[in-house]
This record gives structure tokens, C-alpha cells and sequence, in this order.
């Protein structure tokens, strides 16, 4: 297949799925690297060419494939439903990058906050710090859900999914808030400062977002 053959095939390909704009500065964009190097390897072993070309088109439907996930395709069905499998992955993602950043986040203050306390009657030696290690990396925990919660949401959708975020989150303080005054006249001030700590990273992460969006709405 010559390289102008190839060049009007994938373009024809990219056509049908992508908005103008995304073949302009996607999909032409590759399609020239790989005509070139196709004709830069011409004089190469077949190998050496047949390889070149796996690359070029990985990358090529790769970059279609994330043009259409992220909403610029032709289909709004298609659009639709990606953007209803997006909210659903979404979940699951934010929970697993939230117990991801709570283990990075408790091994890099570990060692810092915690430190052998008095020895027990069974002779086991309690550890002090360990409550505050769980207050100081909440907030951290609270950001990496609000946030992969946000960036996975198509940009249509991300005002009230940060909201919903937020929801989640504040009901998550809450209870560990509820928790804290719930052995009444006992009181726990760890679990409260934990509830606290929620919310703080939480409300942080809102604002932010609310900030990021607002040139959004004002171009719109």
C-alpha cells in the first residue's frame, strides 16, 4: 500500500468517528509522521519497515481511541454511553486511589509521628502517634477522592460530580463525628479531629474546583 493510500484510508477511518476539529489536530498530525516515515525507512529490511509501521499505527488508534473517550467523537450515543461508563468507573477508581495515597501518605509520616510509648502490663509496648498519623492523612485521602472523582468525570458532568463528591465526603466526616460524641459523656478527640480533617481536605478540594471551573462557565 503506498503512503498516500494509507495517509486517505485512515483519514477516511478517523472521519467517521471524530469531530473535525479532533482530525485536524489528531488525526493528520500522525498520519503525516507516518508517511514519512514510512518513506525515511523505504530502503530498510521489510522487518525494520513492517515494524515502523506498528508503531505508527498504534499510535494512531490510540490517539482515536482517546479522542472518543474523552467525548470528541462523531456518535453522540457513542459520547453518551462513554461518558455513563466514565461516571461508573469513576467510583472504583476513586476508592482504590484513596486507599493508595492513605498508604503512601501513612508510610511517609510513620516514621515522623509515631514513637514507642510506656510498656503495658502484657508487656507489649504501645505505639504513640498512630491516631495522629490517621487525623494528618485524612485530608490527603478526602483530595484523592474529590479529586479522581473530577478528572474522571467528563467535563460536562464535573460540577455536579463534584458536588456529589463533596456529599460523599462530608457524609464520611460526619460519621466519624457521630462516632466521636456517640459514647457520650466519653468523647474522642482523635476521631473528631478526623472528622474535621475530612472535611477540611474535602471543602479545600470543592473550592478549588469551583475556582477551576468558573473560567469554564464564563467562556461558555
Amino acid at each position: 500500500m503506498s503512503t498516500s493510500r494509507l495517509g486517505m484510508t485512515l483519514l477516511s477511518w478517523a472521519a467517521r468517528v471524530c469531530e473535525p476539529e479532533s482530525i485536524d489536530t489528531v488525526a493528520l498530525p500522525i498520519i503525516a509522521d507516518i508517511q514519512f516515515e514510512a518513506q525515511a525507512n523505504a530502503h530498510r529490511p521489510l522487518l525494520a519497515r513492517a515494524w515502523t509501521r506498528v508503531r505508527g499505527y498504534t499510535a494512531f488508534f490510540k490517539a482515536i481511541a482517546l479522542t472518543v473517550l474523552l467525548g470528541y467523537g462523531r456518535n453522540p450515543m457513542q459520547s453518551k454511553a462513554l461518558g455513563w461508563l466514565r461516571l461508573l468507573l469513576a467510583i472504583p477508581a476513586a476508592l482504590l486511589i484513596t486507599l493508595v495515597v492513605q498508604y503512601g501518605a501513612t508510610a511517609l509520616f510513620w516514621r515522623v509521628l509515631v514513637h514507642p510509648g510506656p510498656r503495658q502490663v502484657n508487656g507489649l509496648v504501645f505505639l504513640e502517634g498512630v491516631n495522629l498519623v490517621k487525623v494528618v492523612i485524612s485530608p490527603f485521602m478526602a483530595a484523592a477522592f474529590f479529586w479522581t472523582m473530577y478528572l474522571i468525570a467528563p467535563r460536562h458532568r464535573r460540577a455536579p460530580v463534584a458536588l456529589a463528591a463533596l456529599v460523599v465526603i462530608g457524609l464520611w466526616g460526619g460519621l466519624m463525628l457521630f462516632g466521636a460524641v456517640m459514647p457520650w459523656p466519653r468523647f474522642s478527640v482523635w476521631l473528631f479531629a478526623l472528622g474535621l480533617a475530612l472535611w477540611l481536605g474535602g471543602a479545600l478540594s470543592y473550592w478549588l474546583a469551583r475556582r477551576l471551573l468558573r473560567p469554564v462557565a464564563e467562556a461558555a
